[in-house]
């Protein structure tokens, strides 16, 4: 299986979490983080390979 990427583990639930390369005034932190609400890690990587493929507004040039 490959590997997950972008997705920890917040408390017991799995996040997506992305760096944007530059900040915008929604996002002070640089980064975008998505709860995908599964404490599950097969469900999570399902969701997440969902997330990572679906457009990102900040990561729009």
């Amino acid at each position: 299986m490959g590997q997950v990427t972008h997705v920890s583990r917040r408390g017991a639930v799995y996040v997506w979490r992305r760096r944007c390369p530059a900040r915008s005034a929604l996002q002070s932190t640089g980064t975008l983080q998505v709860s995908l609400r599964t404490r599950e890690l097969s469900t999570a990587r399902r969701v997440a390979a969902l997330v990572s493929n679906a457009p990102s507004g900040c990561m729009r040039a």
